[in-house]
């Protein structure tokens, strides 16, 4: 009797050291899904949430968790709660990385330019300076009206992260500023090959699409693309509705046109659109009256289109 409980005792002793092996760390794969900046950024957040809530948890850990619940905060369209994140990341940890990068965002975002030039120069004084950090100095040109510089700063991030689809894309739009459509396809290309469904990406090539006079129907799937990844890019349902005009799509261009005057009530290119489209249409009055009314805004609007392949 003495041996068999001894027996049955060890066991138990053995069954509860294999259970405490194979029990994970609390809160691991919340962990993991709060530090995954390819997750869902609803998800992202929940888990986070989860991480924060964990007793003890405190110090580096706690502002790490804070950053990355802030950048999924940030990625859903929730600024405001996600400066309060980055800042109180900040409190915990002055020097935590992906806290200072989505301050930084959030400011360049909301047009703060003064407040975020400094945040940005402390990463880039950083011994290992952040690939993300050159790219939002190159934001922060672009936003100045610097683009040389700002290529410099997309040339930057792209050499020590070739896998940011980001910088690739904001490149190609400042050399398509500069009228340099090749190299600006060659961008947008890599940037698209890196991320499908990046909308700036695909909106910049249905645009260079256009100003080399290239195929309509490739121009119009990167729009519907672009549009797909992000419904309110302007320019992208502007390039959508050019293209439709110069198919003769009146409806499409009009809904084109109408997505635009939904968020930017004067924008001059989209009255201009949605003007001509209603001439052609038979609504004669109303286009007129949309033409009118670019025109205020901008009184070479007709010569853009012209450029643009539009017989006015």
């Amino acid at each position: 009797m003495g041996r068999r409980i001894f027996w049955l005792g060890l066991a138990v002793a053995f069954g509860l050291t294999a259970c405490d092996q194979a029990a994970p760390p609390p809160l691991t794969r919340e962990r993991a899904a709060c530090a995954d900046v390819g997750a869902a950024p609803a998800a992202r957040e929940a888990a986070c949430g989860a991480v924060l809530a964990q007793d003890g948890l405190a110090g580096a850990d706690r502002a790490a968790a804070l950053a990355h619940r802030g950048a999924a905060r940030r990625l859903r369209g929730d600024p405001t709660a996600a400066m309060a994140d980055f800042n109180a990341a900040l409190a915990l940890d002055a020097e935590q990385v992906s806290a200072k990068l989505g301050r930084a965002e959030v400011l360049l975002a909301s047009g703060q330019l003064d407040a975020a030039a400094p945040m940005i120069e402390s990463l880039l004084q950083a011994p290992a300076p952040p690939a993300r950090a050159h790219y939002l100095r190159g934001e922060l040109y672009v936003r100045q009206g610097a683009r040389a510089s700002a290529i410099a700063e997309f040339d930057a991030a792209i050499a020590a992260d070739a896998r940011m689809a980001d910088a690739f894309a904001q490149r190609g739009l400042a050399r398509q500023a500069e009228l340099d459509y090749a190299a600006a396809a060659r961008d947008f290309d890599a940037a698209v090959r890196l991320n499908p469904r990046h909308a700036q990406a695909r909106a910049g090539r249905c645009w260079n699409r256009i100003y080399q006079e290239g195929d309509l129907g490739a121009a119009h799937t990167d729009a519907e693309a672009a549009i797909a990844a992000d419904s309110g890019l302007v320019s992208a349902q502007l390039c959508r509705g050019l293209v439709m005009l110069r198919q003769e799509n009146w409806a499409e261009a009009r809904a084109a046109y109408d997505a635009v005057l939904t968020v930017e009530p004067v924008n001059s290119a989209a009255l201009f659109g949605r003007g001509f489209a209603r001439r052609e249409a038979g609504e004669r009055g109303e286009g007129a009256e949309d033409i009118r009314r670019a025109y205020e805004f901008n009184s070479d609007i007709d010569e853009e289109f012209e450029r643009q392949g539009v017989d006015f």
